[in-house]
């Protein structure tokens, strides 16, 4: 089952590596115009994106917030694709006989993906959605073949932790 691994990540490594986000210098060899963007949402908008924005696609919520950071992107530095490091959990059933519901904490994985701006948040959408799908085992592989020996891949991180209930 590796060697699915393996070969995808042997034949998405390049295209990776070249999509690393292009931000401009100013004359003075700075990021001058950038900046941080804080944005939260509603309860009610939590609620649409965590329950119904999702049905008509059958996507999850990280492939809306991944193709609203594409189009973000995309609109500051016009790439159409840029590579982002995902980072996860790694809580996720990989196998049947792997049992972790008796162990604490996150086996942090990280690994970068592809994502697409689309021509629109749709296209978008749908190309992320299956992006991810392709990624064997959630990306733990890149981890395993690349480690610390991958070099710099991107710029941009990504880390959705998830629902917190905030009555526990």
């Amino acid at each position: 089952k590796f060697e699915e691994d393996r070969t995808y990540w042997k034949n998405h490594i390049d295209e990776l590596r070249e999509n690393d986000i292009k931000l401009v210098k100013n004359e003075s060899g700075t990021f001058a115009g950038y900046r941080d963007i804080k944005i939260e949402f509603s309860e009610e908008e939590t609620y649409t994106i965590l329950s119904s924005a999702n049905n008509r696609f059958q996507t999850h919520v990280n492939d809306l917030l991944l193709s609203a950071l594409a189009r973000a992107i995309h609109d500051l530095t016009g790439q159409n694709d840029v590579t982002v490091l995902m980072e996860s959990h790694g809580r996720e059933t990989l196998h049947k006989e792997i049992i972790i519901d008796r162990t604490v904490g996150w086996f942090t994985n990280e690994y970068p993906v592809l994502i697409h701006s689309g021509n629109s948040i749709e296209e978008a959408l749908i190309s992320n959605r299956d992006m991810r799908e392709m990624i064997p085992n959630n990306g733990i592989g890149f981890g395993l073949l690349y480690g610390d020996e991958s070099g710099h891949i991107c710029s941009v991180e990504f880390n959705y932790l998830g629902q917190f209930d905030s009555g526990s």
